[in-house]
């Protein structure tokens, strides 16, 4: 049964003005059917146009340059499906899922681990809270959709990760591995440390936030909600 936690802060993009989001452990069916019938529509429709301008006229696609296009627009996620995740995850040992709201909207969805991975920044070995899936809704990521609903959603599910992480006495250390399109976000806009890709994990590029780095993130981030 989901629960709310937390609340956090999101930018209304437009006015710009600070509104609160609703954070929830566990993922209701609402927050799936959001995802079915809100979020895979648009994105599903996007990654055949680019699917389409990537394809020769043979029929041959160039996997390289589609590849380079989902990461360009953030679309790398379009094939997940969150009902089969959050089935495959709800009965591990340690995985909850987590649903960011706003507006009677589901803005952001996540699933993290606080229970089977270790830091690999020193000291090495710490249990960290592991985030095994996120992503925002596609509205948000300036991208395929041009006009943005609420800014901020990205840095609120790693806020929202870092809580996690503090609740289960973590110390708010976090790790993830990231798709190639945001890499650079998690890296230069969240400060977390790049391992590299990681041959484990299909080439994925492995990061890792500090307790240092997560409290240097939470206080940057108060800092842009309170920017005019």
């Amino acid at each position: 049964m989901t629960v709310l936690i937390d609340e956090i802060e999101l930018i209304r993009a437009g006015g710009n003005t600070v509104v609160l989001a609703q954070i929830y452990l566990d993922l209701d069916e609402r927050h799936l059917r959001d995802h079915e019938l809100s979020w895979r529509p648009p994105m599903l429709q996007a990654a055949r146009s680019l699917r389409a301008a990537c394809t020769d006229a043979e029929g041959s696609v160039d996997v390289a340059k589609f590849g380079a296009e989902l990461a360009r627009l953030r679309l790398e996620d379009f094939h997940w499906d969150w009902r089969k995740l959050h089935s495959q995850f709800a009965a591990r040992s340690g995985c909850s899922g987590l649903a960011i709201e706003c507006d009677g909207h589901t803005q952001g969805l996540m699933i993290i681990d606080t229970e089977n991975h270790a830091s690999r920044l020193q000291p090495k070995g710490q249990t960290i809270a592991y985030v095994e899936f996120l992503t925002s809704a596609p509205w948000n990521r300036g991208t395929f959709i041009p006009t943005v609903r609420f800014a901020l959603t990205g840095y609120a599910l790693i806020a929202t990760a870092i809580s996690v992480s503090r609740r289960g006495s973590l110390g708010g250390r976090v790790g993830l591995h990231s798709v190639s399109g945001s890499v650079d976000f998690y890296a230069n806009k969240c400060g977390m440390t790049s391992f590299g890709p990681d041959a484990m994990k299909k080439g994925l590029v492995y990061l890792e936030m500090s307790s240092r780095k997560a409290d240097a993130f939470l206080d940057k981030l108060a800092e842009r909600r309170g920017a005019p």
